[in-house]
């Protein structure tokens, strides 16, 4: 049988899980968001770079904590 302390943590992780999720997909809406208006003033091309730009902030300090080997090894 769980203890309390235990139950309260797997209660604490599903809330995080939910939070993370709903976070996700409003990071996706608001994406598709910011392409649609931006493809009206820039090019496909400077959308498209600033979209990677943009992933390369959020993702480079992820590549550089695993280092550069982690990404080709499966």
């Amino acid at each position: 049988m769980a203890t309390i302390a235990e139950k309260l943590t797997v209660k604490n992780l599903l809330l995080a899980g939910i939070l993370l999720m709903l976070a996700g997909d409003f990071m996706f809406a608001l994406n598709d968001a910011m392409g649609k208006w931006l493809v009206t003033s820039l090019s496909v091309g400077q959308v498209v770079a600033v979209r990677s730009v943009g992933a390369f902030f959020v993702l480079g300090p992820v590549i550089a904590r695993q280092g550069s080997g982690a990404l080709f090894r499966m």
